[in-house]
Order: C-alpha cells, then structure tokens, then sequence
C-alpha cells in the first residue's frame, strides 16, 4: 500500500479577500489555496512586510475551494465566510478562538445537480444592499440564497405589483441584524450561457429596487452580451431586462460602478454600459423591444487580458487593474454629478506578478495574489514620477510546476528538488529543499572555532558580545561595534581586560555586569568594561591542581565538571566568586546542561562510563532523578528546554547522531520514560543550543550532527525540520541589535550570522532565467549540469500578438551558471527533454524534442529531436551533434541506453539508436497503436511504458536484432496493457525493481497498477497483464514523478515498515511524497483512517472518505490502495479524549489493538518521511 503526504502544500493563490472576519470591524486577509483557506492579519501601522501581514494560520479542507466571499449579517459582529466547493458543498464559518483552525460550520447544504452542467465560472456574489447572496455553479442556473431578517422576514422589499421595479415602501435598514439559512436557498434559470462574469449592482439612495444582476455572457458564436436581470424574492423568480452587445471580443470582466451601470473590461478596450429601466411583463407575456442600455464611453487598453480589480479606496472613481502579464494600469472614471460617466483614463503603473486578485489593504498598500508566480505586497508611489510602484514584500510560490528533477545528495547530504516554475514574466527555476534556510547577514573568515558564546549586558559598556574559542585561544567579537577597512565591516574584535585570549575557554557568562571566563585552570570574573585598565577581578581554581573539564553556567550558578568524577557548584553574584556545594559521582562526567526547571534550578549530568543521566537539584546538590540510557554509544551533549506551553523537554545527544528526548514533570523533576523518542539526526556526535523568545521561553532547539536539525513544538509534540547547513561545529544565538534574530553558526573554515527564517517550511531559493520560462529539465550526475528548455513570451501591446520562442540552456547544477544558451527556430518549441550519460567514455549528451506550432493546425504535424554535447575537439561548449525530423510533436523522451533512446510522438512511439560518436541518429522500430503518446518511462529488459491520453497505459518490448541498429530490424511488441479509460498526465514505477506504477490523469486522481503474470489456457502461454491495484483522489493535476526522496535523515524504528518512494509535483505548487509501506503498517493504519472519519469534526461538513473517493465523468468509486497521510497526520493534533474514542472505533470488531503511544510513534516516524 501506499501513503501520499505532502511535502509542500499548495502554493498557488486563486482569489483573496478582505474582511472582519476575525474580529469585528478588524479587516484579516483571507486567501483561497486550493484546498485551504489561509488567514492573516493586517496591522496598518507595519512599515514593512512583517508589520503590515502576520500571524498567519490555515484552514483546512477536505475538499477543493471553488469560491469564497463574506457577508456582514450583524454589525457588531464578525463577517461570516461563505465557501463553494468543486463538489459542490456550500457552507458557511464563523471564526472560532479557541480552535482558529477549526472555524465554527454555521450552515451547510449539497447544491450538486445531477444532470446540470458545471459552470467554467464558479462564483459567490453578495448583494452589496444584503438582500440575497447568489452562487453560479452550473450553466443556465443561478443558486438564490435569501437573507433573513434575524425575525425570520425577507428582506426582499418587494411589491406584488410587478410591473414596476421599484417598490412603494422602504426595505429592511442596512443596520438590521440578518440570518443566513443557506437551506433555505432555491434555482432560478439564468438565461445566459458561458457566463463570463457576473456582479450585482446597489440600489440608488433613497429608492430601493429589486436585486438587479448584470451578466456578460457569450453566445456559440463568441459574441460577447451585458444583459441584466432583476430577483424577484417573492415570486422566486429572474427578471430578463435589457442587453448589448460588446465589441471587445476578450471581455472577461465586469466592475460594478455605482448604481448606474458597469464598467466592461476587455482585451483593447474599456466601456461603460449604463443601467436602463427594466421592460417588466407579466407572466406568460412574450419579451418586448425596450431600450437598450446606452453606451456612454470608452477607451482603449494596452493590449492584455485583465485578471483582477480593486476599488482605491480614498481615491473617488479610481480603480487598480491587473492583466495576465502582471501589468498594473490605474483607471480614472470621472463622471458628472449625476453619477453619469463621462471619461475613462488609464495609466500604466509598472509591472509585477500575473496577478488572480487585488486587495487594497490600505489607500496605497496593495496585495496581489497570484496563480502564476510569486504574490506581492505591493505600495502604490502616486508621487514618484518614474517608479509607482514599491515591493514591499514578495512570498515564494512554486505554481505551477511544469516539471522538476531530483538532484541527489552527494557525501550524506540531503537531496533538493529543482523545479521548473511560474508562467510568463514569473517564470523561473526553484530551488526546494527539506527544512528551513538561512538568510545570510554576514560572514567571517575565522577559521576552527571550537565552541561560541553570546553574553549580553545591557549595564555595562557593551550591549552583546560573541566569545569564540579556539583550540589555544579565545577572541571576543563586539558585532554592534562598526569597523572598516580590511576585514568584515560591522565586527569588530575587543579587548576586556582581565580575560586571558591565550588559552582555551571553556564557558563564557555574564552575570550582572561582570563576564566570566571559565579555562581548563581557573573561573575568572572581570569587570565589563572595555576601556578599564584595572579592572575589578575574582578568581577561583580546583584544589590539587585538578584539570576542569567542563563547565556550564545559569543566572548566577556556575557548574563545573572536574576530573576525577567531582562537580563543583559557584556562585558568581556582584562580581565574586565562591564556592557552593560540591558532589562527588561514580566517574567523570560526559555532558552537563544547567537550566530552570519550574521555579527550580537543576543540572543535569550525564556519566562517561555508566551512561547514567542525572537529575541534580540546585543548589543542594541533590539527587532528584536519574535513567539509564540504552546502547552502546555514548552521551556527549545535554540540554534541558522548557518550551512555550511550559512542557520541559529533556534532549540526549549521543555519539552516534542520535538524539533522544523525554519529557521531564516540572513538578517532582522525574523522567517521563513513557515520552521517550529517538531520532537519528546523522552520523556524528551531536551538539545543540537552544533559541530563546522574548517571552524567555524556549522557540526551538538547534541541533548539530552531520547537518543541523530545528526542533520545535507544535500541537503538543516536538517537530524536526531540517536547516541546509551542514559541518557546523558551534552555534549560538546572537545578542545584537545590528543583526536582530541572528545565529553565528561556525564551520571548520568560517563563521556565518544568519538568520532562520521559519522551522516550519520547506526552503524555496528562486533561480532567474530573466524572462523565460523553464518548461522542461533534466539533471546529468556525471556533467553535474541541468538541461533546461525555456519558453519566452511576448506581447505586442498594440496588436495584441504574442510572439514565442524556444531555447535550450545547460546550467551548472550548484551555481547555476549558464554554460550554454541554444536557441530553436522560430515558432518552435521544446516541448521533452532526456539525457543521455555515457560512464564509459565520460560525455553527457542532452535529447531535445521539439514542435512547430502553427495556428492552422489542431495538432503539430512536423518538429525535431536534437542531440546536444559537448564540442569533443575543443571542449569549449554545447552545441548541436545531430538531428532528426519527425512527423509531429515529441511530447516525450526517455534514455534507454548510452546508444538508444526512445521517444513518443504524436500517436506513434519510435526507438532511435545513435552513432557511438554521437553524430546521428536513426530510427530502430515503430509502435503506432496509441491516440496520443503523451509520457514515457524506460524499464529494464528493453521495456517501455507508455502514457496514453485516452488509453490509460501500455507496456512494450523492444525485441532487438543481433545487428542493432540498421533500420526497421527491430521492433516494438505490446506486451500489456491498462483498459481503463484514464487520460494520463504523468507516471512512474514505485521503485526501479517494482512491477508495480502509480500514475495520475487529467480528473486529478492517482491510480496504480502491477504487471501480473498470467497463464493463457488457450494458447497454452504465459501472457503479462497490468491489473488496476489501487485509486484516490488527490485534486490537483501531477505534472511529474521524480524517484526518490528530500529526506536526509530516517527514524531507525521505521526501517523496513516505511519507505520513501517517489517526490510528486503539481500544477498548483504542490511537492508530495508517496511512501512504500509494509502489510501491518498499512493495516494499522488504514485502521486509523477508518476510525478517524468516524470521530473527527470536518470543516463545512465535509466527508474525508468522499473527498478521496477516485471520481471521473464515468464513475466514483472509493479509493483504494491509498493511504492519506496528511489526514492521517491529524491524529498527532487531536485531544486525548478524541486518541480514545478513535483507539475504540465503532464496535468491537474496529479497536484498534496497538497502544494510542505505539500508534503515535508511527505516525510521528511517518511525518519525519517526508
């Protein structure tokens, strides 16, 4: 069975908006992810990214997000958050405090028509006088939601006589507390079919109509209509009213502006079609020739297709426009006091992201969400006159994901994913590793530092200090202290007098305004300040001469190990040193941490021959507690954390990279031994500091092995993310006001001041390519390069012609470097890529496959394969070796061999072999039973495997001659294939030994199926058939399978129950995993998916197991062979009355027999997989 988690959630951002839907009348940001809804605060008086947007949390549905919009019932009160899902579940949330995570589902009702069919506008819109709420989901239909008064009366306001549209009597005031009853909702038949846009219109002041609706739609002929229609409330009825027709052909937009009419936004031009009186009939009464709407004014637009609008607020009749190529236009409606339009203005702002909305968080602060590459704050510069436009602040998206690579870790270093991401001008390559990255500020060429303390004093001359030992000496660094010249500006050395920097140190501590130094000989404490010539001095030295071989300090304690097994405890208050207590142990300790534990203060000591880890109470030197450590290895680092939520948490660092945690009671200072878990972080003895908030609490620990690892707790459990650093040797948190929230992290060969930005993500490093767009890539070991094919578009912004044009680039796979830059034909384009590495004779040869696009064919008739090396001769860059034309598109390629390849084109599938000199090409054989060869993967045994647009899989054989190459002697031969009718976008074996695939299709489900060996009675021969295995929906559409995992360190416990298979990428952004899991992994916990549907609360009343279910045009099925992990991974958050009611199941027959801690170390070990 298989486990499907992600590694990355959606990035791409399909609609935003703001409202008071946390607290009333405070505006958050709300923003559609696909399957979640992201909410974030918005503090107006941040001046920069992380003042204006923070605090964020997410959503999370099991469903996928059609539409989202609020409505204000009450106006003391929250917004409530209406949400429209691709399956058709509308619903409403109110934000919940205690579980902002789990908002409160108000109302919620299925709007699914089964013979209706779905509309390509999925839309919610509010009346803007709050008498209805209308939802479009379906062509030719309108959802009607009424809103209530909270007495339960309409507030249609509506007269019996329906020959007038305006009504004799005042509505329900705007004030009015309201109720929103979504089962009272009812169709109404919208005449009007491929609705572009649709928006509702206010009633003018002091005249109250009925809910008027303006529609653009086009007929089967493109032509674009404005027609409006009115809601009668009474009579559930739609009142068809005027139309016009559009000139624009790409009007896609509607901007409601004010009660007189609509503003019609399209390709080249703007108009302003006015609202006129309604030709109302009786019942049964055939339409008659009204008026139609007066079109008042127009102008023209720089040509592109506009996505997103907004009101600027503070800025009468001025709007924000946005088109698909990220440019910003301001449009200036001025009109006459009437309210009539009389000229339209727009002015080309600059560019940015390709925006999917706008939302004016403040009158010059504007957020632009975006689909097709990074979102932006962006702040309007009316005033500038050159650049109107500021970043403010930009947040990495990945979407779309048009194809990626994994790019293995070489020496135990972790692998990254390198994606080809965004579309037009944001396009780029992407950079994604496992865990967190750090943002350099500074970097200093010390070589060998030994171990790093940051002393703080704001008393004394200096506000924080770094103390870094060396072996045979000690440097003080003042990073608040500003220098120039040679060296690193901003950090400069000092001088303390009285603490030796020709020794050692193996403590640095500051208490009140004194630092003190602890060597291999002696505790000095000296006056902190630097210009002192005679400072105020204590010192104190073991008796008989003993060597101290640690040391660790806390507030005024000073706790030293020294040989022989004795520990002594100092007092370093105002300047002295004296002695406390002293304690003698059964042999020389290892690891010693002191720390607050509760109101206590506790050292904690582990034993270099026993292995024995002790609880010491502060300053009695009383045993409290103590525990064995199991193994063989030893301990070599100790640190006691308490966290935010008060939960102290007992770290063991021993000698083999493994880390081990308990949970210590705070109350009576005992190991909680049933909380015991062990992580393998490396191979190398561990160290670790701990990061401290403002609130003095600890945030997360840092820990050192191979690589550094952040450990944090969420949700009542400890999270590991990795941080891409590796070979550090001390790290220690930073005291400066130069460099807030830094980290000095020290290599063998220098030391580095960072700053990390979140332990919660994976980190996203942006690669340029300028205004291409990286379409396809593949990555060679051997040449230690990326083949990455680019697509650049275009637009001509008075003819509106977009012009394309295709390279081929070789980047350095660490620099990324461009090393050679090829360009295709004109109207050419990449459209696969494979490479071919040849060991033996050590040259990489890149395949290109290529398609003339012209307007006049449906389907490409003619393009290239290309072979591109290295000049042999000269070695001095990539170039063409050999071409071949082919008869139509070659969608895709795949390495056989260093000498034959294989690539699919149109609906036939073609071997080529090339010359061992790599200087042409020719084809081997021919397989022309596809409808469209879309994907390929290359087996063992000369297999193929075949990715059909219609025909789901078929598995060939190359049956090779003796020759090997002469044209047409050999061939291709179906062994099997998938009947199932599954349009597959991408697919990859589980794992290269497998004979079982997993793919997924254009209805966004995976599936998988096995090669299975069968016997034919009739032909008295074995035969090979693919046999489905397994279906699940997963919601998005997967454009690649990579083989492998991002993972660089794996839980020893889950070795052989789980394994990292494969790393999918998806069209929205999106970075999962797909696990190989062993027959009793998958019971259990296919057991705990069951019992968690049964027992855990849905947001909108959803059902996981129909969110899952594998669904198409022809059937819904219940999936199967699947595993959700991220469902699953909700049992780590859930409280402990829920862990027993899902431990118990249903009945008898559905307990679960594992232990809820045995369980919860699994699914813990399963989050860590990916």
């Amino acid at each position: 069975m298989l486990y499907v988690a992600s590694i990355q959630r959606a990035t791409a951002q399909l609609d935003a908006i703001k409202a008071d839907w946390i607290q009333t009348n405070v505006d958050c940001l709300l923003v559609s992810k696909l399957n979640r809804i992201q909410v974030t605060k918005i503090d107006l008086d941040g001046t920069d990214s992380d003042g204006v947007l923070h605090s964020s949390f997410d959503v999370q549905l099991d469903a996928t997000i059609a539409a989202i919009a609020t409505v204000k019932l009450a106006i003391d009160k929250p917004s409530s958050l209406i949400v429209l899902t691709t399956s058709h579940q509308l619903f409403t949330l109110e934000y919940a405090s205690k579980t902002p995570q789990h908002p409160v589902t108000t109302s919620s009702v299925s709007i699914q028509e089964r013979f209706a069919t779905r509309a390509e506008l999925q839309r919610i819109v509010v009346d803007p006088d709050r008498r209805l709420i209308l939802v479009h989901a379906y062509n030719g239909q309108l959802r009607v939601i009424p809103l209530m008064s909270a007495g339960g009366k309409s507030t249609s306001g509506t007269t019996k006589n329906r020959r007038f549209s305006k009504v004799d009597f005042p509505d329900a005031p705007l004030t009015a507390d309201l109720a929103l009853d979504l089962s009272r909702s009812y169709n109404l038949r919208l005449d009007a079919l491929n609705v572009r846009s649709i928006v509702m219109l206010p009633s003018a002041i002091n005249s109250i109509s009925s809910p008027t609706i303006v529609v653009l739609h086009s007929d089967a002929h493109g032509q674009q209509t404005v027609a409006l229609f009115q809601v009668d409330l009474e009579e559930k009825e739609l009142e068809p009213g005027p139309e016009t027709e559009v000139e624009d052909a790409g009007a896609e937009t509607l901007i409601p502006h004010g009660h007189q009419g609509v503003l019609v936004v399209g390709e080249q031009s703007i108009e302003w079609v006015s609202q006129m009186p309604f030709d109302v009939r009786g019942k049964g009464k055939a339409k008659e020739v009204g008026s139609s709407p007066k079109r008042i004014t127009k102008c023209a637009l720089p040509v592109g297709n506009v996505k997103a609008w907004t009101l600027l607020p503070g800025q009468k009749g001025q709007y924000l426009l946005g088109d698909i190529y990220g440019k910003l236009l301001r449009l200036d409606v001025r009109g006459d006091s009437a309210g009539r339009v009389q000229s339209l203005l727009t002015r080309d702002l600059g560019d940015a992201s390709s925006p999917t909305a706008l939302v004016c968080l403040a009158d010059e602060v504007i957020y632009l969400a975006s689909r097709f590459g990074d979102s932006q704050l962006i702040r309007l510069l009316p005033s500038s006159p050159n650049n109107e436009l500021e970043l403010v602040a930009s947040y990495p998206s990945l979407a779309p994901i048009t194809d990626s690579c994994v790019v293995r870790g070489q020496s135990g270093a972790s692998s990254h994913l390198v994606t080809c991401s965004g579309a037009y001008k944001g396009g780029s390559l992407r950079v994604v590793r496992q865990g967190a990255g750090l943002v350099e500020m500074a970097d200093l060429a010390l070589e060998n530092v030994q171990r790093m303390w940051a002393v703080k004093n704001d008393a004394g001359a200096y506000g924080g200090l770094l103390v870094m030992s060396f072996f045979d000496e000690t440097q003080i660094l003042d990073p608040d202290q500003s220098r120039t010249g040679d060296g690193d500006e901003g950090i400069s050395e000092v001088q303390i007098p009285g603490i030796r920097s020709d020794v050692q140190t193996l403590l640095a501590h500051t208490s009140g305004n004194h630092l003190v130094q602890v060597t291999a000989s002696e505790v000095v404490s000296v006056s902190a300040e630097v210009t002192s010539t005679a400072p105020t001095k204590a010192e104190w030295r073991p008796a008989h001469g003993l060597q101290i071989t640690l040391a660790e300090a806390d507030g005024n304690y000073v706790l030293l190990a020294l040989q022989g097994g004795e520990i002594e405890l100092l007092d370093v208050c105002e300047g002295q040193v004296s002695h406390v207590a002293s304690l003698k142990l059964a042999s020389d300790v290892a690891a010693i941490s002191l720390a607050r534990l509760g109101t206590r203060s506790v050292a904690v000591v582990a034993l270099w021959s026993s292995n024995l880890v002790q609880l010491i109470d502060l300053p009695t030197m009383g045993e409290m507690s103590s525990h064995m450590m199991a193994g063989g290895y030893l301990v070599r680092s100790l640190l006691l954390a308490t966290f935010a939520d008060s939960v102290a948490h007992l770290f063991v660092g021993l000698g083999d990279g493994s880390l081990v945690s308990f949970i210590i009671n705070s109350t009576d200072a005992t190991f909680e031994v049933e909380s015991q878990k062990s992580a393998r972080l490396g191979t190398k003895p561990v160290t670790m500091t701990q990061i401290i908030g403002d609130d003095a609490a600890t945030t997360s620990v840092l820990v050192s092995s191979d690589r550094v690892t952040a450990i944090s707790r969420q949700s009542d459990r400890l999270s590991y993310s990795s941080v891409n650093l590796k070979g550090i040797t001390a790290m220690v948190q930073l005291h400066s006001s130069l460099y807030p929230g830094a980290i000095a992290f020290a290599s063998p060969s220098e030391v580095r001041l960072g700053r990390i930005e979140s332990v919660q993500h994976v980190d996203i490093r942006p690669i340029s390519l300028e205004e291409d767009e990286p379409r396809k890539i593949v990555h060679s070991v051997r040449a230690r390069s990326f083949g990455v094919a680019c697509l650049r578009r275009d637009v001509d912004r008075v003819t509106g012609r977009q012009k394309s044009s295709s390279s081929f680039k070789v980047l350095h796979d660490e620099t990324f470097e461009v090393l050679a830059s090829i360009s295709l034909h004109p109207d050419e384009e990449a459209q696969s890529l494979a490479v071919l590495d040849d060991g033996e004779n050590d040259r990489t040869c890149f395949i290109l496959g290529t398609a003339l696009i012209r307007a006049a064919e449906t389907e490409p008739s003619s393009g290239r394969v290309l072979l591109i090396s290295r000049d042999a001769a000269t070695d001095s860059g990539y170039s063409i070796a050999a071409e071949v034309s082919v008869s139509g598109s070659t969608y895709s390629l795949a390495a056989m061999d260093s000498l034959t390849f294989v690539a699919a084109i149109n609906s036939s599938v073609t071997v080529y072999g090339v010359g061992q000199d790599w200087q042409a090409i020719q084809p081997i054989a021919t397989w022309g039973g596809a409808f469209v060869a879309f994907s390929l993967v290359s087996l063992a045994k000369d297999q193929i495997l075949v990715g059909d647009a219609l025909r789901s899989l078929t598995l060939l054989q190359l049956e090779r001659n003796s020759q090997n190459g002469s044209a047409g002697s050999s061939r291709l031969v179906e062994v099997a294939r998938d009947y199932s009718p599954h349009y597959v976008t991408a697919f990859a074996p589980v794992s290269p030994t497998s004979k079982e695939f997993v793919g997924a299709e254009s209805d966004l489900n995976l599936f998988t199926v096995a090669k299975d060996q069968t016997h034919n009675s009739r032909t008295s021969q074995a035969e090979i058939e693919l046999v489905d295995q397994g279906r699940f929906h997963l919601g998005e559409l997967v454009t690649s399978f990579n083989s492998g995992a991002l993972v660089h360190q794996f839980d020893e416990a889950l070795a052989g129950v789980a394994t990292p298979r494969l790393v999918f990428t998806t069209s929205a952004g999106s970075v999962g995993a797909i696990l190989d899991i062993g027959t009793e992994t998958s019971k259990v916990l296919s057991e705990l998916e069951r019992n968690m549907r049964r027992v855990m609360d849905s947001v909108g009343e959803l059902r996981q197991e129909d969110w899952r279910a594998f669904r198409s045009e022809r059937q819904v099925a219940t999936s199967a062979g699947f595993i959700d992990g991220d469902f699953i991974e909700r049992f780590l958050t859930v409280s402990t009355s829920q862990v027993e009611r899902i431990m118990a199941g249903g009945n008898e027959h559905e307990r679960i027999t594992m232990t809820s801690d045995e369980l919860m170390r699994i699914v813990e070990g399963m989050s860590r997989l990916h």
